[in-house]
């Protein structure tokens, strides 16, 4: 296991105004809970992810 830290972006579903993260210059079209396309692009931040390899 190691970590990795990695740029996302922060979005907010216009209508269902759940909020998600996609990695940095990965684009999401869509909110992935209701497929809306109204999607708020709300910053860019840095979090750590726990990858876990075999």
């Amino acid at each position: 296991m190691r970590m990795q830290l990695g740029m996302y972006e922060k979005y907010e579903c216009v209508d269902c105004e759940e909020t998600f993260y996609v990695k940095r210059f990965s684009e999401p079209h869509y909110c992935p809970f209701c497929g809306d396309p109204k999607i708020e692009h709300d910053g860019v931040f840095f979090a750590s992810m726990e990858e876990t390899s075999d």
